[in-house]
């Protein structure tokens, strides 16, 4: 096997071409976020963003895209914005992870959501998590049909809030892609809220985030692209969301909601409209993210097995990285998870400050 590392930028429309067709043959690497068009906006904005390509025979077999800290450690693209990595390799192909390390010149790599089934990195998991999905394949009312049969009254008392909602506020209007330039606006007002009041790093405030976003929902017309949405209660926003779209997939990423609204739940009314309207849509499955919140596994059809670890740590911040993620889940899992969230998401924030500071000063030097 050889290994060329290149800019993502650099990625020429023939590596474009093989990468989608690799991805097109497995059901698992269909997340916008293995799209190269992801890797290839984030290298425009962030500019450490680069792909190693895996060649055997003189042709490439895979890809992998890692965004290279100051310190040499590759981390996902885009840090904490990424919810899922992967190498995106044919079927049958071979690699190791010390040697895909060694082909990237990184004296590490560390990764959140990696794609359990990938063999060669299984080694170096610490722990593995689920990231669920709705299956609406075949529709809203099959989907609702598989809940109800599965003993969920989940979505049935979402509706009834939904009556209320248009009762008390006036007819409900779904935007797929928001019209008003204004509610980008209030998604940033409200996304920065919520983070303010539970103590937590704000990815829209770090350095080129939204520069990010920004080109990502400028790919209208592609197979890839962002998709800003916007719900309403009369002419009253009451949910806004940022999600990404590739092909019949599509990602849950920034929901927000107005929280003068809150007693209707219409951040779950949102997410009812989303799936209601995936049919007319062409979307099939729509990805929620790995993540603790209650809500996902009440709506979860699916999920797919996702790893966090690392390759080429050493052995003491390995254990202690571990030892961290380790007490972080007991805690989670425990009755001082509500008190314990603010510290989590604190701490957890501070891999999206290292990593931006890394990227700062890899530019100033």
């Amino acid at each position: 096997m050889r290994i060329d590392v290149i800019p993502a930028g650099r990625l020429s429309d023939e590596h474009v071409k093989c990468w989608l067709d690799i991805r097109r043959d497995n059901p698992e690497l269909q997340s916008p976020f293995v799209h190269p068009l992801y890797a290839r906006e984030a290298a425009a904005v962030f500019g450490n963003v680069e792909v190693a390509v895996l060649e055997e025979g003189g042709e490439p077999a895979g890809f992998f895209a890692f965004q290279r800290t100051a310190r040499n450690v590759g981390v996902p693209v885009g840090g904490s914005l990424n919810d899922f990595q992967g190498v995106v390799a044919r079927p049958g192909f071979a690699f190791d992870a010390a040697e895909l390390l060694r082909g990237c010149r990184l004296s590490g790599l560390r990764f959140t959501q990696l794609l359990a089934s990938q063999q060669p990195f299984q080694s170096h998991h610490w722990f593995t998590s689920d990231s669920p999905s709705l299956d609406l394949r075949g529709g809203f009312a099959a989907y609702c049909r598989r809940r109800r049969t599965a003993g969920s009254t989940f979505i049935a008392r979402i509706c009834d809030k939904r009556r209320l909602a248009v009762r008390d506020l006036g007819p409900l209007r779904f935007e797929q892609v928001a019209q008003d330039p204004s509610v980008m606006e209030t998604l940033i007002d409200w996304k920065t809220r919520k983070y303010e009041r539970i103590r937590a790093a704000n990815p829209l405030a770090q350095p080129g985030t939204l520069t990010f976003l920004q080109r990502l929902l400028a790919l209208q017309g592609s197979d890839f692209h962002g998709v800003l949405s916007a719900m309403y209660f009369g002419d009253r926003l009451a949910a806004v969301h940022l999600g990404l779209r590739c092909g019949h997939v599509f990602h849950i990423w920034f929901p927000t909601y107005n929280d003068e609204l809150a007693k209707y739940s219409p951040g779950m009314i949102y997410f009812v409209e989303q799936a209601a309207a995936a049919e007319s849509l062409g979307i099939e499955r729509i990805d929620l993210g790995c993540c603790n919140a209650d809500f996902k596994a009440r709506f979860r059809s699916f999920g797919t097995q996702v790893a966090e670890g690392a390759v080429g740590l050493g052995r003491i911040l390995t254990s202690v990285q571990r030892t961290w993620l380790g007490t972080k889940r007991w805690v989670q899992a425990s009755r001082f998870r509500g008190p314990a969230r603010a510290i989590v998401r604190g701490i957890r924030g501070l891999f999206l400050y290292g990593l931006y500071h890394d990227f700062k000063s890899r530019r100033s030097s």
